[in-house]
């Protein structure tokens, strides 16, 4: 059954209820046998015996039901399990059994008095309840047995007196006294008990789907509710009542429907006729395409497997749906009011951001819901859905909520020398990308003293003790981690070195890396940095040409092998130490041949950002770092004020194609640091790094905005070219 979060019941109790008033299921089985079909269904009433009671002591659930021996299913399951008849048979695959509700009908599209009049957009379904069990099945053969026949026995006597007062309401009194099965003739029973078999199912999973235009607009239920009402009859009033009571999928307010425009030259996936015409499908199918289409091209290719896996694991479902729907509300956005050069004039999309937060809560909760037994048995769903979740986190900005993540991620991740499943390892080097994604977002922007203290993200044993890393997304992470530790050490020295000045205090910090350190251990992720690059396939190595003006550029045969170079440029920007020398060492001399090496590393990685199709790096560099965070790294290790004005034209018309974000950072941010940049550079002054005047751990999630920092200024630090004196200084952004 496919379950839609809006109709999906969670609970087990209502669904154990929902047996319980609707116990005629449909027995499911599928077994091989060479006298009888694979497929058998036989429609028998059952009897639910609850956990811990005086019927059933164990804490799972059970159902119990006889049917007849000449019934085919019988003998499939004989000879499947390949018993004696006079055993009692155990199988050891799930059966299914299917409960539907008393009460289900067609829904015309004339009910939609909403929708229908609006768009026309509307067409038929049905409403319906069911709820569907797997399990272990025992059937108990032989009644002259005695497990057997005490079984049968219990097992008509309970059946009869459920039907009896349950079902007829017959209950004494007032009212006849219920028939009892031993109101039958003692010879009768016995032949009766001879001529069936006993059936007890030990329930392993259980769901639910109540489907009763939950995910409809409010007029088009309302609609629902006011047309099968006047359709009468039993059935238009139950479904009429149960429309009503199930719950709604909240809608927005109406000033946040208004909100809804899109600008004209952004596509109108966001706007309200897409919203509408969710009402021809359902959402869980519009976002699964979605996912499908546009999301997996962005992520590790482990999630194309991982998508198969959704019938079976409605969480897994949950967490994929709640990341597509991010996705759409971050890439297709909507016009904001009031808008500055600090927040944007643009706002992700509320539909899909509210669906987004729906989706997500239902996988929370179903997580919450696991038992250890769960946890050890689909250990590979739960550590996807995390994995799932830690994506959505970094793509919303939301540090706490990543954060909440780690630990239980760390718990289930395998940290040793060799990771045997090829799943768990591709989850992991997954994992690994996202953990350096939010480390980079949280250098960019933090307070000095927080910037000292960010600290080395290591990569497990299992993907850093791999010499020439056999998978373009295993060699990307160890890339980002070199590329991250040599900017953490790089930053560190330079912060430091402005720390310390006028500080008469002496620091002592025992756990805190010298100069000397750091450019020690620079040099060793240089010596990792080089056995990288010497293992890149040649598919992934850049092509060199010119273009009609015969200017170089750099070309690559994929967008994925571009950014992983371009990662592999950063490194080397940052394992250069000219731009150190100028800025720590007061002897060095003030000449443009200092950073002459890092100029020539800037320069080619503006190159490969330009030899990129912006588009591109637009949909496929949200759940990564993007050009636009690398280039802001990069014109904090120039000197060049033409080379820093190229990128600040590259970011520019990155902004007018989409004035949102790019690489899960908000364009419009990146470009007011590098236009602040340029303005102390024309001026003479050389900018070697930028940190909040407070640290505000990471702002807030970006959920109406792109940026989750709300930042209107920053401390750029540097040095005056033309007295080589130091300076610090707080500058308001867009001045």
């Amino acid at each position: 059954m496919f379950f839609g979060s809006a109709h999906t019941e969670n609970d087990t109790e209502v669904l154990l209820q929902f047996i319980q008033e609707n116990p005629l299921g449909m027995l499911i089985t599928g077994m091989d046998c060479s006298s009888q079909d694979f497929l058998q269904c036989t429609h028998v009433p059952f009897v639910l015996d609850l956990p811990n009671t005086s019927a059933n002591q164990s804490p799972t659930p059970k159902l119990r039901a006889h049917i007849a021996k000449q019934n085919p299913q019988v003998k499939a399951i004989l000879e499947s399990a390949n018993n004696s008849p006079s055993e009692t048979i155990s199988l050891n695959r799930d059966v299914l059994v299917v409960f539907n509700g008393r009460h289900d009908h067609y829904v015309t599209p004339k009910f939609y008095t909403e929708t229908k009049p609006d768009t026309g957009k509307v067409v038929p379904t049905w409403n319906y309840s069911a709820v569907q069990i797997y399990g272990k099945l025992s059937m108990y053969y032989d009644s002259k047995t005695p497990e057997a026949g005490a079984f049968l026995a219990k097992q008509m006597h309970d059946l009869s007196e459920q039907c009896e007062t349950r079902i007829m309401g017959i209950t004494g009194g007032d009212r006849p006294e219920p028939w009892k099965v031993k109101d039958a003739p003692e010879r009768y029973l016995e032949i009766m008990q001879r001529n069936v078999v006993g059936i007890k199912i030990e329930i392993g999973k259980i769901e639910g789907k109540f489907k009763m235009s939950q995910e409809m607009r409010l007029g088009d239920r309302n609609g629902v509710v006011k047309g099968f009402a006047d359709l009468g009859g039993e059935t238009g009033q139950a479904i009429s009542a149960l429309v009503q009571e199930q719950e709604t999928i909240p809608e927005l307010a109406g000033n946040q429907k208004l909100a809804i425009q899109t600008e004209p030259d952004v596509p109108g996936i966001g706007s309200i006729d897409i919203i509408k015409s969710l009402q021809i499908t359902e959402r869980d199918v519009f976002y699964s395409t979605y996912w499908e289409d546009n999301c997996l091209t962005a992520l590790h290719p482990v999630f194309h497997s991982v998508t198969l896996l959704t019938a079976d694991h409605p969480i897994l479902n949950d967490a994929i749906l709640a990341l597509s729907s991010c996705n759409i509300a971050r890439l297709h956005s909507e016009r904001r009011e009031p808008s500055t050069e600090l927040t944007g004039r643009l706002s992700p999309s509320l539909v899909h951001q509210t669906r987004s937060h729906l989706y997500y809560s239902s996988a929370i909760r179903k997580l919450a819901a696991m038992q250890p037994l769960d946890y050890s048995q689909n250990s590979t769903v739960v550590l996807t859905v995390l994995v799932l979740f830690a994506h959505l986190e970094q793509a919303m900005g939301n540090f706490k909520g990543f954060y909440c993540h780690v630990q239980g991620t760390m718990d289930l991740l395998e940290w040793h020398d060799s990771v045997g499943d090829m799943a768990i390892k591709s989850l992991l080097t997954s994992w690994m990308q996202i953990r350096y994604v939010v480390w980079w977002a949280r250098a960019y922007f933090s307070s000095l003293d927080i910037h000292l203290r960010l600290p080395s993200i290591h990569l497990p044993l299992s993907l850093a003790g791999v010499r020439g890393p056999q998978t373009l997304h295993e060699r990307r992470v160890k890339v980002l981690s070199i590329m991250c530790e040599s900017h953490r050490l790089n930053f560190k020295t330079v912060l430091r070195h402005f720390r310390d000045l006028g500080s008469t205090k002496e620091r002592v910090d025992e756990s805190d890396e010298s100069d000397a350190d750091c450019t020690t251990l620079l040099h060793q992720e240089a010596a990792r940095l080089d056995e990288w690059i010497r293992h890149l396939p040649p598919s992934e190595e850049p092509l060199y040409r010119h273009n009609d003006m015969g200017r170089p550029t750099i070309s690559f045969q994929s967008h994925d092998a571009a950014l992983n170079y371009a990662y592999y440029v950063v490194a080397r920007i940052m394992q250069c130490t000219g731009f150190l020398r100028l800025i720590c060492d007061p002897s060095s001399p003030n000449t443009e041949q200092e950073c002459h090496e890092e100029e020539l590393w800037v320069q080619t990685l503006l190159q490969v950002a330009q030899g990129s199709n912006m588009q591109t790096s637009l949909s496929r560099n949200s759940y990564t770092i993007g050009f636009s965070g690398l280039l802001l790294a990069g014109i904090l290790r120039c000197r060049s004020l033409p080379l820093g004005l190229e990128i600040q034209n590259w970011l520019q018309r990155l902004m007018d194609l989409q004035p949102t974000e790019e690489g899960a950072f908000p364009v419009y941010q990146t470009l007011s640091v590098v236009k602040a940049v340029n303005r102390l550079r024309m001026v003479g002054r050389d900018v070697a790094a930028v940190t909040q005047p407070v640290d505000d751990g990471g702002g807030s999630p970006k959920v109406t905005v792109y940026n989750s920092q709300s930042i209107s200024s920053l401390f750029f630090y540097g040095k005056y070219r033309k007295d080589n004196a130091y300076f610090q200084e707080c500058i308001t952004l867009g001045d």
